[in-house]
């Protein structure tokens, strides 16, 4: 059946309004076990085309009209989905491993061997969520055991894809090649080869923490040739928002806020909150780069906003960290060491940072500290990371003074002026810096080591120079520094 997939899909999506109108019906009407058997026998379904809310809405429903103490067959496999799309779609890992091995025990008590075995391999899944590597991979192996001794390539090939995520978490990438490896040769075996997306997926990631952004463009590129022809939602939106990602290392705006645009009406679409707040906080880097501030910041904060809701600490510091470099560009240097702290607290700077990102951090760091001077920079940074990201935005300049009042904190920030003077065109006391060094001749490498940021981020500040002083190029530019007394 799985390599009739496409086929099995477009005839559900004929009947997908009569499914749902059969199990409102069974629901209305109490016949529990029937809709734990559609509810259940559809998932996957539901989790392709992207429809997460609804099926989580469905299992719980169903759930309700059973009794615990009718155990059935039914009922365990919706339990072991629910806990699955309960992590997924709200991030709660107590509740979804309360769920998943509910469904272990009535397994293990009728001697269910296949069900088990899925249902340990979901009980990974949530070890690996909370982070209990050798936990999740010791579950994941005692699942592909059974699916090794029964033969079955096709479920052996699907735990094998996720024992790999487990072992690059853990930073074994040779264990992580090999398993991928097994798992593609699995799929072409069965001849799923639509399934060839997940292993794909994996390794375009790989490229890109390896920082080879063209392989990594070019298998993101295949998932989502292959996802878009069986329309398989949550593998689309993977896909574009990967290419996002690699169209902003490489510099390409215009690309950047295309695909990130289309990725996000998808999951706005169909409900995938995760996605949406990854790709506003991308969409607020690729505004930021491009000088549109108001943007930048209207995105993160709405990024921010649904990440605190959802309590995802890691997209909560990807938040932080893009306002910290809205504050630093504005000026706000002691508001962006705070935010940067902040952001430290929730983000595992050197696990969940790939290196071209790490070293701009760095740079951007260096940037504030520089600045600031070192002890006004730490102080103002450890203060960030013991507080909570609402209370560390609500901080105001007086705030942090009086916060810094134990560091002898100089009269004036190194290099500023008590009032620093307003400048034509709303330019900041940077773009002005920038415009500077650009009417002296610099190129954009040589102003970024002067001023200790990347090239990139010069790029984002002449961006937003032009636009205010309404030119397009550097000689105009330099002429308007001139007649400004800017240079």
């Amino acid at each position: 059946m799985e390599a009739q997939l496409p086929v099995w899909l477009r005839q559900l999506n004929r009947e997908q309004e009569n499914l749902r109108a059969a199990l409102r019906w069974f629901i209305e009407h109490e016949e529990a076990d029937l809709a734990l058997r559609l509810s259940g026998a559809l998932w996957r379904y539901w989790f392709i085309r992207g429809y997460w809310a609804e099926e989580l809405h469905w299992l719980r429903a169903a759930l309700q009209l059973s009794h615990p103490e009718e155990q059935t067959e039914a009922r365990a496999k919706a339990l072991s989905v629910a806990g699955m799309m309960t992590l997924y779609m709200d991030k709660n890992p107590e509740t979804a491993q309360r769920l998943v091995e509910e469904s272990i025990t009535f397994y293990r008590n009728v001697e269910n061997k296949p069900g088990l075995a899925i249902a340990l391999f979901y009980l990974g899944i949530v070890y690996k969520f909370r982070t209990d590597y050798v936990t999740a991979q010791s579950l994941m192996e005692q699942s592909a055991a059974f699916y090794r001794e029964v033969g079955d390539k096709y479920m052996l090939a699907i735990v094998l894809n996720d024992s790999a995520r487990v072992a690059r978490r853990q930073g074994d990438n040779v264990t992580a090649r090999a398993l991928l490896e097994e798992c593609a040769m699995l799929i072409r075996e069965v001849g799923v080869t639509w399934w060839l997306t997940r292993p794909l997926a994996q390794l375009a990631s790989m490229a890109r923490t390896e920082g080879d952004y063209a392989r990594a463009a070019d298998l993101a590129r295949e998932c989502l040739a292959i996802a878009q022809e069986i329309g398989d939602m949550f593998l689309i939106v993977w896909s574009l928002t990967t290419l996002v990602e690699i169209a902003r290392f490489q510099g390409d705006y215009a690309s950047a806020m295309a695909w990130g645009n289309q990725g996000l009406a998808i999951a706005r679409d169909k409900g995938n909150r995760q996605a949406v707040t990854r790709l506003l906080c991308i969409l607020g880097d690729v505004a930021q780069n491009q000088g549109n501030v108001a943007q930048a910041s209207t995105h993160y904060y709405e990024s921010l906003s649904l990440a605190l809701q959802a309590k995802d600490k890691k997209n909560t510091g990807w938040c932080l960290l893009g306002l910290a470099r809205l504050a630093s560009a504005e000026g706000q240097f002691w508001k962006a060491a705070l935010l940067a702290g902040a952001a430290e607290a929730q983000l595992d700077v050197n696990r969940d940072m790939e290196p071209v990102v790490h070293e701009e951090y760095k740079r951007d760091l260096i940037a504030i500290r520089t600045r600031l001077g070192d002890e006004v920079f730490a102080g103002a940074r450890a203060e960030g990371h013991s507080m909570t990201p609402e209370k560390a935005l609500a901080v105001s300049e007086e705030t942090i003074i009086s916060i810094l009042a134990s560091v002898e904190l100089p009269s004036t920030p190194p290099g500023e002026q008590p009032s620093p003077p307003a400048y034509p065109d709303d330019l900041t006391v940077r773009e002005v810096e920038v415009l500077r060094l650009m009417a002296q001749g610099q190129t954009n490498v040589q102003i970024a080591e002067q001023l200790v940021i990347s090239p990139r981020t010069v790029n984002s500040h002449l961006t937003s120079i032009y636009k205010k002083i309404q030119v397009t190029s550097r000689s105009a530019a330099t002429r308007y520094a001139l007649e400004h007394q800017l240079a």
